[in-house]
C-alpha cells in the first residue's frame, strides 16, 4: 500500500506475522501480516470478495479470540510455485473488525 493508503488509516498497525488459526470462509491457511484496533491485513491463497463477513480466530495473550470481520479489499499479491510445479495466487486482504473484542484493544 502506498503512502496515501497509510495516511487514510484510522488506527496504527502492528506487524504480527502469525498464522491464521481455523478455517474462515474457505481460507484454510494464511498469515496475519499486521493488526490494529480496527482491522487486519491477511495473506492467503483463496480469493474472497469485498463485503464478505467472516470470523478471524486470533491467538492473543495465550487465548483464542474470535473476531467478526468484513472484507474491505482483496487483491492478488504474487504467484507462488507449489511442490507439484503449479502456480498458486497469493492474496492480500484488508479486514475491518465489526465488533472488536476487548482483548484486541
Amino acid at each position: 500500500m502506498g503512502e496515501e493508503g497509510r495516511k487514510s488509516r484510522r488506527y496504527p498497525r502492528v506487524v504480527v506475522g502469525t498464522k491464521i488459526k481455523g478455517q474462515t470462509h474457505g481460507i484454510e491457511r494464511g498469515t496475519v501480516l499486521n493488526l490494529s484496533v480496527g482491522g487486519a491485513l491477511i495473506e492467503h491463497a483463496k480469493i474472497v470478495r469485498p463485503g464478505t463477513v467472516l470470523h478471524l480466530v486470533l491467538n492473543l495473550r495465550q487465548r483464542e479470540t474470535r473476531v467478526r470481520c468484513r472484507v474491505v479489499w482483496s487483491a492478488a499479491h504474487r504467484a507462488e510455485e507449489q511442490p507439484d510445479g503449479q502456480q498458486e495466487l497469493i492474496y492480500h486482504t484488508g479486514l475491518e473488525f465489526l465488533d472488536p473484542s476487548v482483548e484486541i484493544q
